[in-house]
């Protein structure tokens, strides 16, 4: 998906996300490992679990998020009455478009509401909540509403269940870094999560933790269940 850049333009290293957040003149807080978890504090780990996932629970019922090729499709589910849950839904879905930057074409399966004005209803809860830039459909009488907006990278859904190892080795690295034991630390894990843990990454692991790192692949671990030992 590379295109090959000019020949007389000269190649250099994007910004890296620090570089991004100073560069745009936001407040930015540098959080250590022997700090609090401030992460976890604002609702990361659930956070990231969702987008892994593809499900976002909230009371009275749930969301199922699907990535497909042609678009994400996001189901609406739950035992309350349809127009009460609809309306709930309503603003889960828009903050996690704009928690996940999911754009694109995005569509929504509602319950089916007979009336235009409990849909009505519906669509100004989700303008209401919606502060990413993009055009809606009305929802019809089967309950689907389609959302587009422009794709400019793939989602935080996208990156993540298309790089579960990845995901679970730099997890397990945090994790590891923050963890307030003493002696050897040794990385028990599934072998494709061994396999993304660098010399590299585990080095600098070891200079961090000033304890000496180990892993150990064990083929009857899941991805996400690495454990510290």
């Amino acid at each position: 998906k590379a295109r090959p850049s000019e020949p007389d333009r000269a190649s250099c290293n994007g910004l890296d996300l620090l570089a991004e957040l100073e560069a745009s003149g936001l407040p930015v807080k540098q959080v250590h490992a022997h700090d609090e978890d401030i992460f976890a504090q604002h609702g990361w780990h659930e956070f990231i679990e969702q987008a892994e996932t593809g499900r976002i629970d909230f009371e009275g019922g749930s969301l199922l998020i699907s990535v497909t090729p042609a678009m994400t499709v996001i189901d609406v589910d739950g035992p309350l009455a349809p127009g009460e849950l609809a309306k709930r839904a309503a603003e889960e879905i828009a903050q996690a478009l704009v928690r996940f930057e999911i754009t694109g074409n995005v569509g929504v399966d509602f319950p089916t509401l007979q009336a235009k004005t409990e849909r009505a209803a519906v669509t100004a809860i989700f303008d209401e909540h919606m502060t990413s830039n993009c055009e809606r459909t009305a929802i019809n009488g089967f309950g689907f509403m389609q959302v587009i907006s422009r794709k400019l990278r793939p989602s935080v859904l996208e990156i993540l269940q298309a790089n579960r190892s990845t995901n679970a080795a730099l997890n397990l690295l945090r994790q590891a870094e923050r963890d307030r034991g003493t002696g050897a630390l040794r990385l028990q894990v599934h072998p494709a999560v061994a396999n993304k843990l660098q010399a590299s990454a585990l080095e600098q692991l070891a200079k961090r933790t000033g304890r000496s790192v180990s892993v150990e692949p064990q083929g009857d671990i899941p991805i996400h269940g690495g454990s510290i030992g």
